[in-house]
């Protein structure tokens, strides 16, 4: 879907905007059951918590999700600051149940370090075109905010993993953004991974993926989805908005005038004084 031209997603910005995420250009499941299941809140089979379309607790979805295989591992490490609520890595485990892993630091898997790769945009990070995804057995990705994201990419446990960067300069499609000041570049933990994900398609043998990019773009699933949902919301809300301008206009014209017959009045006034 096309991000809108006008659209303010937040008052505390409001001239912020995500980049716009056309989803023609993405092979999607279609979004039928999410629909479905967005339209109203369930309560989550093992916690009782009430959710919308899966629980980020549990890692249960609410409906069937696309089939979806990833060529590794993926350990997405989160911060025990950052609420899971806001984790777009979420996303993958829902997807990816068997492959993906969400943890703190600490409880990283023993792992070999050569055959482990960091998404991390360090000094001597390399191009995924520059790696061997078939000599990688895992991927990790830090979720969390930058300067927390600096802090856990030098922890020891990641000794001895090669970083790798994303290609090109991708600007997020994320609805949510940091506070002024701080930069807005980089892009979300999903869309970090479909970025690797399309980097490294044409190295993957036929079975099980494909040499095709867009293999991997269910990967966005959810993610879209909900762009999808946030984009219209707010194109709603500033047409509300504007409809209720409109309809108050003529009484703050109607004030506007009343004020300045006042103001002559007094003047007028003044004036009838000043000359007795």
């Amino acid at each position: 879907m096309e991000g809108q031209s006008g659209v303010k997603f937040a008052n505390r910005r409001p001239g912020w905007q995500p980049a716009q995420l056309d989803i023609r250009d993405l092979q999607l499941h279609p979004f039928t059951e999410l629909e479905k299941s967005s339209a109203s809140r369930q309560n989550c089979p093992q916690c009782n918590r009430s959710r919308h379309m899966y629980c980020y607790d549990c890692l249960v979805p609410f409906t069937e999700v696309p089939s979806l295989q990833l060529p590794f591992q993926l350990s997405i490490i989160t911060h025990h600051a950052e609420l899971t609520s806001k984790n777009t890595g979420v996303h993958a485990a829902l997807l990816c149940p068997q492959q993906v892993q969400l943890h703190s630091i600490d409880r990283m898997p023993t792992v070999d370090p050569s055959r482990c790769v960091v998404i991390f945009p360090s000094d001597d990070a390399l191009l995924p075109q520059q790696l061997d995804v078939q000599q990688i057995d895992r991927v990790v990705i830090i979720d969390s905010k930058w300067r927390k994201a600096k802090e856990l990419n030098g922890h020891n446990v990641l000794a001895g993993m090669k970083r790798v960067k994303l290609p090109g300069n991708p600007k997020s499609c994320f609805w949510r953004f940091h506070t002024e000041g701080v930069s807005d570049e980089g892009v979300c933990t999903i869309e970090a991974l479909h970025l690797l994900l399309r980097s490294w398609a044409d190295q993957l043998p036929e079975q099980p993926y494909s040499a095709n990019p867009n293999y991997f773009d269910n990967i966005m699933w959810y993610f879209a989805f909900q762009h999808q949902r946030v984009t219209k919301a707010a194109a709603e809300r500033i047409q509300r908005k504007q409809q209720q301008g409109q309809q108050y206009q003529p009484k703050i014209q109607q004030s506007k005038k009343k004020r300045q017959q006042q103001q002559q009045q007094q003047q007028q006034q003044q004036q009838q004084q000043q000359q007795q």
